[in-house]
C-alpha cells in the first residue's frame, strides 16, 4: 500500500494496524502501480482521476474518511490573540469549511461516476465495516503525533476484503 514517503507517522498508523506501507513520492505511484510494487492507495476521488491512478486499481471502498489533524490544538490559540476575535474567527472558518466541503463532495462524486464509466467498482462500507475501521484506527492513530491528514478513499487493483 503506497504511503506518502516524508510521512513517518502514517507509516507508524499502518504498520500498527497490519498493514506492509511503501513510501513514495506522488510521482512513484503511477510506475508502481504498473509493476506491482504497491497495488492499494487511499486519496481523494478527483486526484485518482486527475491522476489516472484509478486505470491500474479497479477497486474502491467508498469510505469517506479523513484522521484529524491538530485543529483543536490551534483553535485554543485564537483566544490568546487580543486582536483576533475568536468567535469570528471561528465562525468564518465554520462557514468556509461548509461550503469548501460541499464542493469537494460533489467534484469527488462527479469523480467517482467518471471512473465508474472506465471500469472502477465502487463498494460501499456497511456501518458495521465502518465501525470495525474506526475501533481499529483509533487504537493505533494515537501514536502519531497529530501531523498526518489525508483524505481517504480506497482504490485497489483487488475487491477489499
Amino acid at each position: 500500500m503506497f504511503i506518502w514517503g516524508d510521512d513517518a507517522d502514517t507509516m507508524n498508523i499502518w504498520k500498527s494496524a497490519g498493514y506492509s506501507p511503501i513510501p513514495l513520492s506522488a510521482t512513484d505511484i503511477l510506475p508502481n502501480l504498473q509493476t506491482g510494487m504497491i497495488n492499494c492507495f487511499d486519496t481523494t476521488p478527483v486526484a485518482a482521476l486527475s491522476f489516472q491512478w484509478f486505470a491500474l486499481a479497479k477497486h474502491m471502498t467508498n469510505m469517506k474518511w479523513c484522521p484529524s489533524s491538530g485543529h483543536h490544538h490551534h483553535q485554543g490559540r485564537l483566544g490568546q490573540d487580543p486582536r483576533l476575535g475568536p468567535t469570528a474567527v471561528l465562525k468564518a472558518a465554520a462557514k468556509a469549511g461548509k461550503s469548501f466541503k460541499d464542493d469537494i463532495r460533489v467534484s469527488n462524486d462527479k469523480a467517482i461516476e467518471s471512473m465508474k464509466k472506465y471500469g472502477l467498482e465502487v463498494h460501499n462500507v456497511t456501518p458495521e465495516q465502518y465501525a470495525q475501521w474506526e475501533t481499529l484506527f483509533k487504537s493505533v492513530y494515537p501514536r502519531s503525533r497529530g501531523r498526518s491528514s489525508r483524505p481517504t478513499s480506497w482504490i485497489c487493483d483487488q475487491v477489499p476484503g
